[in-house]
């Protein structure tokens, strides 16, 4: 049942991150962390996502 899905996926996203903010030092370190731990969450529920970052422009 999808409901039951998600509240499993929520339960471990939560432990998860919970585990994760207490190793993490940088945001970039709990940025490409945090992706790892929702892709298999996000492939399960048939989520797809495209991942945009951060963009800076220099001009002189």
């Amino acid at each position: 049942m999808l409901s039951q899905s998600l509240t499993k996926s929520a339960d471990i996203l939560v432990s998860q991150t919970k585990i994760l903010l207490k190793s993490v030092e940088t945001e970039e370190d709990l940025r490409i962390s945090f992706e790892k731990i929702l892709e298999p969450i996000k492939k399960e529920l048939g989520i797809k996502t495209e991942a945009k970052y951060e963009v800076s422009v220099f001009r002189g």
